[in-house]
Order: C-alpha cells, then sequence, then structure tokens
C-alpha cells in the first residue's frame, strides 16, 4: 500500500525564535538555522505539501540544535569518504534513499530530491522503476548486491557471506563499514522525518516526476543536489544554470 503522509502533521515542530534560545545553544542553533536557510536556497527539487521539501523539518531542529549539529557533522565525515579509494560511492549513497523509500511502507520522504540526484550519480531509471513495480528481477547483479546490503543493514539481517561480498565489491572493510552507517544514519533521518510529520512526495507526482526524466523533458542534473559535482563533472545544462562558461 501507499504511505498516507503527504501532508505536513499538526505535531510539526514550529522553529524556535532566536530570542526563546537558551545560552547553552547559542552557537548550535545559529549552525542548525543557517543549514536550515542554505538548503531552502540551494535546494533544486519540486516542492512538496506547498514548501520546499524537508524545508519545515530542518527547521524544526532549531528545538533541539545540539543534536543537529552533532547529527549533520556525522554527514559531512561520512560524505568526505567518497573521494577514497574502497570507499561506498554516490550510487550506493543514492540507492539508499531509494530503498528506504520504495519498501514498505513506501514513505516517499527522499524522492524529492534524490530520484534525480540518483540518475545523476549512475543509477538506471530502470532499476528505479523496478524497485517501485516489485520488479527485483530486473535489477542488475550489482543492484541486487546493494539492496540486499541496505535492507541486512536495516532489517538487522546481515549475514557474514552478504558482509564478505560487499568488502570484496568496493576493495575494503572500511568502505563496508562507512556504507553500512550511512544506511543507518538516513534511516534515522527518515524515521525523526515520520516523527516530526514531514510530508512525503504523493505517489501520482513522483511517477510523472519520474517519467519526465525518463523521456528526457525534465534535465535531472538541474533538480539533482549539488554535492555531486563535488565529485563529478558539472554538466553544461548545470554551469549554464550557475552562470559559468559552458
Amino acid at each position: 500500500m501507499d504511505y498516507k503522509y503527504t501532508d505536513t502533521g499538526q505535531r510539526m515542530p514550529r522553529p524556535v525564535h532566536p530570542t526563546e534560545v537558551p545560552a547553552a545553544d547559542v552557537d548550535a542553533y545559529a549552525y542548525t538555522a543557517e543549514h536550515a536557510r542554505n538548503w531552502v536556497i540551494n535546494n533544486r527539487g519540486p516542492q512538496v505539501d506547498g514548501k520546499v521539501y524537508h524545508e519545515d523539518y530542518y527547521k524544526a531542529w532549531t528545538n533541539a540544535p545540539q543534536l543537529f549539529q552533532g547529527l549533520w557533522s556525522l554527514a559531512i565525515s561520512v560524505q568526505q569518504e567518497k573521494a577514497e579509494a574502497g570507499q561506498y560511492t554516490l550510487a550506493d549513497h543514492e540507492m539508499i534513499d531509494l530503498v528506504l523509500t520504495l519498501d514498505e511502507p513506501r514513505y516517499y520522504i527522499f524522492l524529492a530530491g534524490h530520484t534525480a540526484t540518483a540518475i545523476c550519480a549512475g543509477i538506471r531509471i530502470e532499476a528505479i522503476e523496478a524497485l517501485s513495480n516489485g520488479q527485483e528481477n530486473l535489477l542488475t547483479e550489482d543492484e541486487r548486491l546493494q539492496v540486499d546490503f541496505i535492507r541486512a543493514v536495516r532489517d538487522m539481517k546481515m549475514t557474514d557471506a552478504l558482509w564478505h561480498r560487499m568488502v570484496h565489491r568496493l576493495g575494503s572493510v572500511r568502505g563496508a563499514i562507512y556504507f553500512a552507517f550511512f544506511v543507518g544514519y538516513l534511516r534515522l533521518h527518515q524515521m525523526m522525518m515520520q516523527s516530526f510529520g514531514a510530508p512525503a512526495m504523493k505517489k501520482d507526482e513522483w511517477d510523472a516526476y519520474l517519467a519526465g526524466m525518463k523521456d528526457g523533458s525534465i534535465d535531472p542534473a538541474l533538480r539533482a543536489h549539488d554535492y555531486l559535482w563535488n565529485y563529478l563533472p558539472r554538466p553544461a545544462s548545470v554551469r549554464a544554470r550557475d552562470g559559468q562558461d559552458v
């Protein structure tokens, strides 16, 4: 069944006003509030429930800014590893977002930003469709390994054989550890998003969005998260958008 949380929950914590911040939280509040502002400014994905997707979620963290600062610092550390040999890849990162979202209960919370980002990171549109439609027999052997590993971490069903296969695929134990950690990290965000009442994309809107990228009417590079271009060459459309020489 399709998840029904497509509207912002009434429980969504309201942002904390600067005058309400306890003295012990001032620095962490500034960090969290700046992140929320930058997210709104730099986000390229479609709106969800009339706002930039995740906008209210990140603003809600101003209620617990020290937790958010620590949480986001972990993301920065893990992201920096992608440039290293033997590490999990951009496509691995995006596959985590897809599996966590498209598996039951189908809480489509990551799809507004990570569908386009996944495609630009090298994940086949056909693989995304296969996950959405329950046709996993259409996945490649490598895609199947990614999916199995992600689910095993999430569901606490890891086996020796599966772990060793991922170590062999990536070329290092360190890479497998980072991959597994990031599954847990993104799962934590997903759990907090649902706890806060963050809205997810409607299924029909996502279907149309994906179809537009498949038929070429939507350029995924213009909708992808900018962190991709720290690791990949910027496409001409992105350079033109950003006022760079094409």
